[in-house]
């Protein structure tokens, strides 16, 4: 999942996020999945859905649910 203002503008955010999931070079290893969806906080929420749900987990949710977008 990516957010921030450099995905968020980015014209091909995809490209971004499918560096993230590249096994570095070095021998020390990640665990990354071998697929994974991906998904670009559309309307850049994510820090206020955060902070809403300690208010109202459900508003949360659903601000979060409408905000983001398959890549």
């Amino acid at each position: 999942m990516g957010t921030g203002g450099v995905i968020v503008n980015e014209e091909y955010p995809e490209e971004i996020l499918r560096q993230a999931l590249v096994q570095p070079s070095e021998k020390g290893r990640l665990l990354l999945p071998d697929e994974a969806e991906l998904l670009v906080d559309r309307n850049y929420v994510l820090f206020a859905a955060g902070l809403l749900q300690e208010y109202d987990e459900d508003a949360a949710l659903a601000l979060m649910k409408e905000s983001l977008g398959v890549v």
